[in-house]
Formats: C-alpha cells, structure tokens, sequence
C-alpha cells in the first residue's frame, strides 16, 4: 500500500492523543476528519487481509495483486458494515476514493515523478475504481457520486456491472472457504490492544511538521453535493 505521502492524515488522531498527555492544545478533529481517518484505516486493514488470503489460501488471481486486494478491501468494508443504508455510509466509501484523489493531486502539484512501473494502479485509476465500485453498488440512489467523484459517464455505464463481478467473486469465495454455524471454529486471534504510542517521542518536532497537512485537510473545500445526497 501506498499510503506514507498522507500518513500524517491517518495518524491524526494518535498525534492529538500524544498532545494531550503532554498537556498540549491539539487541534480538535471535525467528524469529516474522524470519518476519513477510520474509513481509511479500516479500508487499510481490509487491503492488506485481501493480500494474506490470496496468498494463504492460494486463490487465484488473474491480473494484478494489488487490485484483487483493493477490490476485497472494498467489499470486506460492505462486510464489515452490516449498516450499509446508514448516512454515512456512503460518504466513507468516497473518503477511501478521496485519499487517493489527494495522492494523485498531491503528487501533480509537486511534480513527483509517476511510478507507472509500479505494481499498484495508479493513484488516479485507484480513485475512479473505487468511485465506481461505489457507484455500482446502488446507482438508482447514488448519481451524487458522479458529480462529486467527476466520474464519466463512459465509465459509470459498466459500474453496476463491475460492482457485481465484485460480488459475485467475493459470494463464491464465502460459498468455498467460509465457515458454516454448524462448524466449530477451529482457531481464535486474539487482538490485544497496546495504548498507542507516543508519537512525538519518536519523531522529532514532529507536531510542528504533521500540523500544516492537518490544517490544509481541515481548509480544504469539498465539491457540493446535490440535495439527494446522504447528508455527512
């Protein structure tokens, strides 16, 4: 995953966290920003199971890794939230594809050389496939996604048909490697929650250097949604 350009944006909240125990005033996350930083997270983590059970269980992949993983990354997040309906949840689906938007602006307005030998998409394709995937998931209630992700209609024409390639591979994978109510679970993970680490202890000044990405994030204007949209 390409993710350290804007890793001070997913790490947020940890910074705020380790202001405070230092008795410092950290800015306060707006919910769009709290919003952005867990879709993205959990988005993340989904990614990165895609790419553990493509190798563990040996499926088969044709094309690249990367977007097989980004596809199971987006449908584990429809997984993940039996609430699809709710407001915002749609609005987390376009902060995934608007990470990517910053990536790839980001990169632009730098002038940052673009990888096109790398084995992820680009970060502009990145963008505009989970737009679509998005999209195709419920185009009778979802056109606010064309005009705020600029998506064309030459491609949103195949986006329920791509969202439903998605499904159906992840509906077979569940069919041949999920686990029955009936059958016992053979392992456990446990998850162990360490408290979060002291960021500024490890980076130096490093408040100084992740507050303008904060403050620009915060300032930054998103593209107004028609009145149909879910409200954030």
């Amino acid at each position: 995953m390409k993710r350290f350009a804007l890793l001070p944006l997913l790490l947020l909240p940890l910074l705020a966290l380790a202001q405070a125990q230092q008795g410092e005033t950290a800015p306060e996350l707006s919910v769009d920003e709290v919003r952005f930083t867990v879709a993205n997270s959990e988005f993340t983590l989904m990614h990165e199971m895609g790419h553990l059970l493509i190798s563990e269980l040996q499926l088969p992949v044709l094309g690249r890794e990367e977007d097989a993983a980004d596809q199971l990354g987006f449908m584990g997040l429809f997984l993940l939230q039996q609430e699809q309906h709710r407001d915002d949840f749609y609005a987390k689906l376009m902060d995934v594809a608007d990470y990517w938007r910053l990536e790839w602006q980001n990169a632009e307005r730098d002038g940052s050389p673009v990888p096109v030998w790398d084995s992820h998409a680009l970060d502009a394709q990145r963008f505009y496939n989970i737009a679509c995937l998005a999209y195709g998931s419920d185009p009778d209630r979802l056109d606010w996604v064309l005009e705020v992700s600029g998506l064309p209609v030459e491609r949103a024409l195949y986006c329920p048909e791509e969202y439903e390639q998605a499904a159906h591979a992840v509906q077979w994978f569940r069919e041949h490697f999920g686990r029955s109510d009936e059958r016992p679970a053979r392992h456990r993970i446990r998850v162990i929650y360490d408290p979060p680490p002291d960021i500024c202890r490890v980076v130096p000044n490093c408040w100084k250097r992740f507050a303008p990405a904060a403050s620009w994030k915060r300032s930054r204007r998103r593209p107004a949604r028609p009145s149909s949209c879910p409200a954030t």
